[in-house]
């Protein structure tokens, strides 16, 4: 169950994933864009950075300054990546994620705080192997128009 624990602990210190509007405040992820990435630190010597590869996520934003968004995602467990085969299958038996029990990982925010002018902090509630913690992430969102499609579009 320790293992279980740490990986709970798990900073995604690189939540970046490219947005689309939908409509005028429902962001949707632009998956040819986006990644969804972690780090965890192992043994306590060195760090380990992995992406879940397959996952979805909306942002509903009723205000233009994410001020007073609101953030939920979810991640496909089996499609963990760390660039280690070995440990990727390691990580996906019951030790850590158990992806034949829990195959979904969940994210759904509780506070969209505005720190500075693109800096944000979400505060929310992360599930995964069947635990729901509170954590909170550093979040950068910038808006801007696509210069191919003239669209809006917002990336963090």
């Amino acid at each position: 169950m320790k293992k279980v624990s740490l990986f709970v602990a798990v900073a995604f210190t690189a939540f970046l994933m490219s947005f689309k509007t939908f409509d005028a405040s429902t962001w949707t992820v632009d998956a040819a864009h986006s990644k969804l990435s972690f780090t965890i630190t192992h043994l306590m010597v060195n760090d380990v950075e992995g992406q879940f590869k397959i996952f979805e996520a909306k942002i509903v934003a009723p205000k233009e300054d994410f001020s007073d968004a609101s953030v939920e995602f979810k991640a496909d467990a089996a499609s963990v990546n760390t660039d280690n085969d070995q440990r990727d299958a390691h990580v996906k038996t019951a030790d850590f994620l158990d992806v034949a029990t829990y195959p979904t990982i969940t994210f759904k925010s509780t506070s969209f705080k505005k720190i500075d002018a693109n800096n944000y902090k979400v505060t929310g509630d992360l599930t995964l192997h069947g635990v729901t913690k509170p954590v909170v992430l550093n979040a950068l969102a910038r808006v801007g128009t696509n210069p191919m499609s003239k669209k809006n579009y917002c990336w963090y």
